[in-house]
């Protein structure tokens, strides 16, 4: 199970849509949908008796207005609820779609991708919309509890209004794909943002803590990055000559270092000083005690 790469042609900007959503709701959202899309393809598969496969999830932020009308006549939604939010969330399906859905239930061809619902077709609809719900339920659980529950069901998109047409929305599409044809359905999902920003703020937390937690994880590529061999070298500290004083040095010269005598080595990582040392001999071996971090500020120069 998983999705399939999608490539498609990005969508034009609304600048009208608040852009509160963080990066990591977006992260944590997508995390959601896919799972939630994972759970529905093995329930639906079950359920229809078909191999349905998850073929993408998209995240985005659109007015209410856009959501509902990508769903014309023909299209079947349904509301649901959250009490520990006191909001509500809406779900639909285009008109293509919902013949899709009722063809699964019906275990037939579809025959028209477009028409009007009666109301034995939403009754229908309304027996499966429990799939969605409890895979949604179970996905968004491990980070807010949200507890929907199906509130109403409508045919006509017109009669379904949770918020103000200019309010900002999180709209999730899963797409699935069913059997050897292939053929496509979309479930929507709309999330009023003011309603559902405490489940945001729940996300961007747990994925910042998540790339926390990513960087001090014993991962195989920090294993291998562990594994390399740096250049480590025990320096004095260093101090500064004219060049004609360096070019009559012999053998035998005593030079005047102006490094006072309580001045500690430094081990070096890569040329780069980290730590200050104490020499020593072990074992017919130089040997060196750290005896604390190096401060540059404390470098001595002299001529």
């Amino acid at each position: 199970m998983g999705v399939v790469n999608d490539v498609r042609e990005p969508l034009p900007y609304d600048f009208g849509v608040s852009s509160r959503l963080s990066r990591e709701a977006v992260v944590g959202l997508k995390k959601i949908h896919t799972a939630t899309a994972d759970e529905l393809e093995v329930r639906l598969s079950r359920s229809f008796g078909d191999d349905i496969r998850v073929v993408s999830v998209d995240v985005s932020q659109v007015r209410y207005e856009t959501f509902v009308n990508s769903a014309q006549t023909g299209s079947y939604h349904f509301v649901m609820f959250s009490n520990p939010l006191g909001g509500q969330f809406q779900a639909a399906f285009d008109p293509e779609s919902t013949m899709r859905m009722l063809a699964l239930v019906f275990g037939c061809e579809v025959t028209q991708t477009s028409r009007e619902l009666s109301l034995v077709d939403a009754r229908v609809l309304d027996s499966r919309v429990g799939l969605f719900i409890d895979a949604l339920n179970q996905s968004f659980r491990p980070y807010f509890d949200m507890q929907l529950e199906a509130v109403r069901s409508m045919v006509n998109p017109k009669q379904v209004k949770i918020i103000d047409d200019d309010e900002t929305v999180v709209q999730a599409d899963l797409r699935f794909s069913v059997g050897v044809s292939k053929a496509e359905f979309t479930l929507r999902l709309c999330y009023p943002q003011d309603v559902v920003t405490p489940v945001l703020v729940a996300l961007s937390d747990v994925e910042r803590a998540s790339a926390t937690e990513a960087l001090t994880r014993n991962t195989p590529i920090q294993k291998s990055l562990m594994s390399v061999r740096l250049p480590v070298s025990v320096q004095l500290p260093s101090w500064l000559m004219g060049a004609a004083d360096v070019e009559h040095l012999d053998v035998g010269d005593v030079i005047r270092t102006g490094v006072l005598l309580e001045s500690n080595p430094r081990l070096c990582v890569s040329g780069r000083a980290l730590l200050d040392v104490s020499i020593f001999s072990s074992h017919q071996r130089v040997a060196a005690e750290i005896v604390g971090v190096h401060d540059p500020r404390k470098d001595q120069h002299g001529k």
